[in-house]
């Protein structure tokens, strides 16, 4: 028996159609190992890459300070708090316009400037060991819009990370 889809076509009953499905979903030994092979072969081809959708910055002050802060006042946690948020945002603000780029084109050989660098940022209190440690983390977006067409791409990586590298040392001299 054979049910009507439409005029002039047939489809076969639900056992036909599940024998052959069956039959798709249930490769042979030597099927599987072409299909492994050939997505192996693209993968190869297409290299090594690993997106992500952001990174995640932290600056801390020494331990020292977050010492002072723990066992301050309350005014005097909140001008340490101020002067610590003060030298992270001048420190993104740097970091923000020296990695603030895209790349396109084959390879990406083409670096593009970008309207601005999205980010949020939130505070930690206490180390993993329960020790005062005042620090914040900056959570940046791997998405980037380019000035010139308007288009969100993915941030230029490379330079975050040599970046980060760099001001590392800026950084260890701040509150």
């Amino acid at each position: 028996m054979r049910w009507v889809a439409a005029p002039g076509r047939t489809t076969p009953p639900r056992s036909e159609s599940r024998t052959r499905r069956d039959a798709r979903s249930n490769p042979t030994d030597a099927e599987r190992r072409t299909a492994a092979a050939r997505i192996e072969a693209e993968e190869t081809k297409a290299g090594h890459r690993h997106a992500v959708a952001g990174f995640d910055l932290a600056s801390s002050v020494t331990n020292s300070v977050s010492v002072l802060w723990a066992v301050a006042d309350a005014d005097t946690q909140m001008l340490i708090v101020e002067v610590h948020h003060a030298a992270v945002a001048d420190t993104f603000a740097l970091l923000a316009k020296r990695v603030g780029a895209t790349r396109t084109g084959p390879g990406g050989i083409e670096q593009k400037a970008v309207v601005g660098v999205a980010a949020a940022a939130y505070d930690r209190w206490h180390s993993q060991a329960n020790d005062p440690q005042q620090d914040t983390h900056v959570v940046v977006s791997n998405k980037v819009k380019t000035v010139d067409d308007g288009i969100w791409r993915a941030l230029d990586a490379k330079p975050l990370f040599d970046a980060t590298r760099d001001i590392r040392p800026l950084r260890r001299h701040a509150p």
